[in-house]
């Protein structure tokens, strides 16, 4: 017991240490950070240890945000406290993330606010206590990638929490690198898409997993790129909720390559609206597996339901849409427009404008610039529409607003019409940018057909649709005035067929205007100005049986404003005649055709409407009133947008068919009371009806695969049945541990496959096995039997050709399995020393099946054979090929010649009767140049540059006894001259030079001759002593030079260039002057040199 007591307080101390390096360590590895910067000094500290870096507060940032690289895995713990990001956020290195808000701190509601946590590539996992939360229009968006363009090959990327904007599982960058990566979410909401893979291009051998187990997500796209992408994609739902669309791509243009699977095998798919193909080129092969369950999905409504007519206060001009899942909400704005969106009815109604602005006319550079309106006071009347590739060009297609500008001022006399383009490919979502070169906020003016601005007063722009006939086609309708500032002020609706989104077709013309009392009410002089008689609003309505009409609205909206109709008798839609008025309009408002005002109905201005059917085909109508008492009295100051049911009443005549538009409350609206209920979606008896893809499959349990196993051209062909059904097949080659490992998975149906990587002389064992991925379990089916196979190496097929005339030796080689041979070995030795003297004549690559061998003697026996290699393993030989050289009774040259030309030579040991010269060019062109006993012949027909083959055949008693060729290529004929002096006497000399008609000789760069090459002249010297240069220029038939040679000559006196001092080409008592002259003054040269001079003058 003493000894026990005497160690105990060394063992107190021993456990006191533990605990103390124990929390020192903790301590070391966790790091509290409070600003951006303890953010990246902690990264840098734990960069090769890992560790936890915990929140002490709020941090924001100061703008985009780059970590450090970290090597070890790191955790950052928020603490519950919020990271407030500025600009986008990118890391360096493996990470978790948890107890964490991600807010989005920009705020300017346009695409400038989208900012994104970009992962590189690495290992991140967001936990499910990360949140999300905006200042502005986006939520913060994540990216398995890159901001650019950099490769990676390891992205995952886990989201267990959080609301994030976007999701891809690539880079943001658009070029094209290689881009593997696989993304798991098991919960969170992504708001507006996953995206597969990256934003733009992918290079061959990408790869993108992607699983979703929980959470929502609204839409899902696997490309977007206008370019060319190779991805192989796989897209997996074991649970959570789909809504929107799954689209392939987004861009129709693109090209695309690569294996797309999208399996959908458990969650909630009530809200997905459909699901597309590509229609772009490439070869992208996309399949679809459903689980069984999700085959027979029955009907589901959906009904969103607003407890009265209202919509929204402070609405005018309204025009509502509901697509993928959203409804989409514009009025009339002062000098901007608002777009707001909601899943709900009720929803439109609580947000605000400023934060959901879509178009911002101080930014509007067409307004100020092309129309001088530096200041808007009315941007009137927007409508939203969506145009196909089918109805402009893909180049046109998306959606459009129309609006119209209205320069600020007293009155209304400035507007002008304008369309902008949502920067959302495939949603009306905004902003709005220019059509063409994407500006935000810049609009395009609307054109007339020969390209030019239509200044005249427009507003109201919206489109009508002729489905079939004679006057197919796309027009637009808009309001125009006549008479401004008098008594007969009126408006009209306008009409002209559409050449794009923003181009007329053809000449507008009125198809309507007010004629009927209920129009003109307002309209006249009011003690100021005049007002005019409204027709205005037009908007297509569509019957069931082809019908066509149009309702618009009549007085001013600030009186008693009503709906109108007018029906399509199917004659021209631009011909006034074709258009009926409705002889007991007004169908719908607040008043009679009288002016009188309905008992009861709380409102004034009732009009303006825009509609919309609802998933069950409901026709609604979005309006504008004013709120009042029931007697129309005490009108507020402000509009509000209603939204009611209506149908159209085909029991009604209109004047030409049957059909008018009809509410529940007769012409009058409903009391704001009714409420409202609106079908979002319907579900079908099926999910294949919300399909448009070119391979589906159901999910059934895997069964027993049959596999065989063949060899054929040093390859083994592998063919496996099994349920194609399933979701793939997997074959197996067994190893040399004795198990079976993977060699390939088999999906789509496919049932062969080829195994290249075999050598040579081994037997190889495979299996195969079916199995079907069903709720994140993958199921397998029975192995089948074992099937074998082993490829021997055969030796090569040696073929040898013999061109005597030549001189070489073609050799041709095959093999039955060519695609998997290395290389080929190729020997030979001469039969008279005998098969010990063979020697590797070349060792080329498979690809390369022929040798020619000019390594050869005349009158020698040469034997070939070759071998086949494959890895180290080389085959037996191919038979042995003896060859005989033979002598060659002629042999022929051509060669350039002197002057031009191509001069051939034939050197025959037997001498022919007659020889045939004959050429050929690349072109084919076969040319027989001589029939002659002369065994040269000089080619001067050749264009310099050109390859000839040229071909002597050797005749005998009439007939060829040999044949031989030889090729040259034509060099450009040269000039040559001859000057000599001799005894006072000058001799020149020109040579002929082919192709040359004339020449001209100059001396010292005046003519002296000209004449025709050949040409010879001897004459006394005219010129004295001294140094003169000649040039020769010899000119084909156009007189164009094409080539010139000089020629120096000296004559007289004694010369060298050193002593010629003052240049004029002789050495005489002037230059000793000048050297003296030059001695004296010190300007150079010695007494020496002066004396050296006179030697040489003297001698």
């Amino acid at each position: 017991m003493k000894q026990v007591r005497k160690i105990l307080p060394a063992l107190a101390i021993l456990a006191f240490l533990c605990v103390f390096c124990t929390l020192l360590t903790a301590a070391a590895d966790t790091i509290t950070v409070s600003s951006e910067t303890d953010l990246q000094n902690a990264v840098t500290t734990l960069a090769k240890t890992g560790g936890t870096i915990r929140f002490a507060g709020d941090i924001s940032t100061s703008g985009a945000v780059t970590l450090p690289v970290n090597r070890a895995r790191i955790t950052i713990d928020g603490g519950g406290y919020t990271l407030g990001m500025h600009g986008s956020l990118t890391l360096n290195g493996d990470m978790d993330f948890t107890n964490i808000l991600f807010y989005n701190e920009r705020n300017t509601w346009t695409t400038g606010d989208y900012i994104s946590v970009f992962c590189g590539g690495h290992d991140v996992h967001f936990w499910d206590t990360v949140a999300c939360s905006k200042a502005g229009l986006a939520y913060p968006s994540i990216m398995t990638g890159y901001a650019g363009n950099a490769a990676f090959t390891g992205g995952s990327l886990t989201i267990d929490g959080g609301t994030w904007q976007r999701v891809r599982g690539g880079n943001a960058g658009t070029g094209a690198v290689l881009q593997i990566g696989s993304v798991v979410i098991n919960g969170g909401s992504i708001t507006e898409f996953l995206q597969i893979c990256g934003a733009g291009a992918c290079a061959p051998g990408s790869r993108f997993d992607v699983t979703v187990n929980g959470g929502s997500i609204r839409n899902i796209r696997f490309f977007s790129t206008s370019a060319m992408a190779d991805a192989d994609t796989v897209l997996t739902v074991n649970g959570g909720e789909v809504a929107g669309r799954i689209l392939l791509s987004t861009n129709q243009s693109g090209i695309l390559n690569g294996d797309c699977t999208i399996r959908l095998l458990h969650g909630d798919f009530s809200g997905l609206t459909g699901i597309y193909d590509h229609a772009g080129g490439g070869s992208l092969k996309a399949s679809l597996l459903l689980s069984p369950s999700l085959a027979e999905v029955t009907e589901n409504r959906v009904t969103d339901t607003l407890s009265g007519t209202l919509l929204r206060t402070g609405v005018a001009d309204p025009c509502l849409l509901y697509t993928g899942g959203l409804y989409y909400l514009t009025m009339t704005g002062s000098s901007n427009i608002a777009l707001i969106r909601s899943s709900t009815l009720e929803g439109l109604a609580n947000q605000t404008l400023g934060d959901n602005l879509v178009y911002r006319g101080a930014q509007d550079t067409t307004a100020i610039n092309t129309f001088g309106y530096t200041t808007l006071s009315g941007t009137w009347s927007p409508e939203l529409h969506c145009f196909s590739a089918d109805d402009f060009g893909a180049d046109y297609a998306g959606w459009y607003m129309f609006l119209a500008l209205r320069k600020q001022g007293n009155d209304s006399s400035n507007i002008r019409m304008v369309a902008l383009k949502s920067s959302g490919s495939d949603t009306p979502g905004g902003p709005y940018v220019h059509p063409i070169d994407g500006t935000q906020y810049k609009s395009q003016p609307i054109l007339d057909k020969d390209g030019n601005i239509i200044t005249e007063w427009g507003c109201g722009m919206s489109i009508l649709r002729i489905e079939s006939g004679e006057y197919k086609g796309i027009y637009a309708m808009w309001v125009a005035e006549e008479n401004r500032g008098t008594a007969d002020f009126f408006q009209k609706i306008m009409i002209a067929r559409l050449k794009s989104p923003w181009q007329l077709a053809s000449e507008p013309t009125v198809i309507l205007t007010p004629t009927q009392y209920w129009e003109t009410i307002g309209s006249g002089y009011n003690g100021t100005k005049y007002y005019p008689a409204v027709v205005e609003g037009a908007t297509a309505l569509y019957g069931k049986d082809g019908q066509v009409y149009i309702i618009y609205c009549g007085s001013g909206y600030w009186t008693n404003y009503g709906l109108g109709q007018i029906t399509w008798n199917g004659g021209d839609p631009q011909s006034a005649s074709s258009w009926v008025k409705y002889t007991d309009n007004p169908i719908f408002g607040a008043n009679d055709k009288n002016g009188r005002h309905y008992t009861g109905v709380m409102m004034q201005g009732a009009g303006h409407a825009f509609f919309l059917h609802d998933a069950e085909d409901r026709l609604y109508a979005v309006y504008h009133a004013y709120p009042s008492a029931a007697n129309g009295s005490g009108k507020a100051s402000a509009r509000n947008a209603y939204i009611e049911p209506c149908t159209i009443d085909y029991s009604l005549y209109n004047g030409t068919n049957y059909g008018v538009l009809t509410f529940g409350n007769g012409k009058k609206p409903a009391d704001t009371s009714t409420q409202v209920s609106f079908t979002t979606y319907l579900s079908h008896a099926s999910l294949f009806d919300r399909l448009d893809v070119s391979l589906l499959a159901d999910i059934t349990l895997a069964d027993t695969a049959e596999l065989t196993a063949e060899v054929k051209n040093g390859s083994v062909a592998l063919n496996v049945t099994y349920n194609t059904d399933a979701t793939g097949c997997e074959i197996r080659r067994k190893a040399e541990d004795g198990t079976f490992t993977l060699l390939a998975k088999l999906t789509d149906g496919e049932t062969r496959y080829t195994d290249k990587t075999v050598k040579c002389n081994i037997e190889y064992t495979y299996i195969a096995v079916s199995y079907v991925d069903y709720g994140g379990t993958r199921y397998y089916g029975t192995p089948s039997d074992t099937a074998t196979a082993s490829v021997r190496l055969e030796p090569p097929t040696l073929k040898v050709r013999v061109s005597a005339d030549s001189g070489t030796a073609f050799l041709t080689i095959s093999h039955p399995s060519a695609a998997s041979i290395d290389y080929y070995c190729i020997y030979k030795y001469d039969a008279a020393a005998g098969a010990g003297t063979k020697t590797l004549l070349a060792k080329i690559k498979a690809n390369y099946n022929s040798l020619a061998d000019q390594a050869i003697e005349y009158a020698h026996t040469y034997v070939y054979l070759v071998t086949a290699l494959q890895g180290s393993s080389e085959s037996a030989p191919s038979a042995e090929v003896s060859v005989y050289i033979p002598t060659p009774r002629m042999t022929f040259t051509a060669a350039t010649a002197v002057g031009g030309g191509i001069l051939l030579t034939v050197t025959d040991r037997e001498n022919a009767d007659s020889y045939e010269f004959k050429r050929s060019d690349a072109s084919g062109s076969t040319t027989v140049l001589a029939n002659t006993k002369d065994t040269t012949f000089l080619d001067t027909d050749v264009v310099p540059g050109t390859r000839y083959s040229y071909t002597v055949t050797a005749y005998e008693d009439g007939a060829p006894a040999s044949r031989i060729t030889a090729n040259c290529t034509a060099a450009a004929p040269k000039a040559s001259l001859s000057i000599t002096e001799k005894v006072g006497t000058v001799n020149i000399r020109i040579p002929a030079v082919s192709g040359a008609v004339s020449f001209a000789l100059y001396r010292d760069g005046a003519l002296l001759l000209s004449g025709k090459p050949g040409a010879s002249s001897q004459f006394p010297n005219p010129w004295g002593d001294g140094k003169f240069v000649f040039r020769l220029d010899v000119l084909d038939k156009d007189g164009n030079v094409f080539d010139s040679v000089t020629q120096t000559l000296r004559i007289g006196a004694p010369y060298d260039e050193a002593y010629d001092k003052n240049g004029d080409g002789v050495c005489d008592i002037r230059d000793v002057l000048l050297l003296l002259q030059s001695v004296l003054n010190g300007n150079g040269g010695t007494l020496a040199d002066v004396v050296k001079l006179l030697r040489f003058i003297a001698d």
